[in-house]
């Protein structure tokens, strides 16, 4: 297939713009807010999102049955919550990388330290602030709530294409999930077909 280099530096530039422009929201979606996987009832709010292209952050994945949640590897954090929130979210990616490893899911050659990666994919959110307050609502994230299902929270995405690192809001769990299991490659899309082929 032919590639398209203008297309690809347009991309980057996008990319470029978004890292160094504060105002610009973006969102990282890696579960079912990944365009076909979306429920029917947010099919018009996703398509309102301007798609920049497949990206990853560090963290871990977990399939809880209906939806997937995000642990996310504190390391990650931006923003004012990297300040006020190291502990919390330290708490769990602690307790997700033991239970990795008590159950023989240490990565090769680098236990807790080795690099575990979410992927899925990077938007730019309309100026439109119902948008994100309708994805909150879906997301069971309330800013007004101090327990919510998730948090979202600002982290640095690496954008594939451009190895561009942009701040980006992301749903993370906030707790060690009490069941379900990891998700291996961290890629929910992917995860989701071969359980459709087995």
């Amino acid at each position: 297939m032919r590639r398209f280099p203008c297309r690809h530096l347009a991309l980057q530039a996008s990319a470029l713009k978004i890292a160094m422009d504060q105002t610009t929201e973006t969102l990282f979606v890696y579960g079912t807010l990944l365009p076909g996987l979306a429920p029917a009832g947010l099919l018009t709010l996703i398509s309102r999102l301007r798609r920049l292209g497949a990206a990853r952050v560090p963290g871990l994945l977990w399939d809880l049955g209906s939806y997937p949640c995000l642990i996310i590897d504190p390391a990650a954090l931006a923003g004012p919550q990297a300040a006020w929130q190291p502990g919390r979210f330290q708490q769990v990616w602690s307790e997700a990388l033991h239970f990795m490893s008590e159950n023989g899911r240490a990565p090769a050659g680098g236990g807790a330290e080795a690099k575990r990666e979410v992927r899925g994919e990077l938007f730019e959110l309309p100026r439109d602030p119902q948008v994100l307050r309708r994805l909150d609502h879906y997301e069971g994230f309330d800013p007004a709530r101090r327990e919510n299902l998730f948090e979202r929270l600002r982290a640095k995405v690496l954008l594939e294409r451009s190895r561009t690192a942009v701040p980006a809001w992301i749903y993370a769990f906030p707790r060690f999930p009490d069941s379900g299991r990891p998700i291996e490659g961290g890629d929910y899309r992917s995860y989701r077909l071969a359980r459709r082929g087995l």
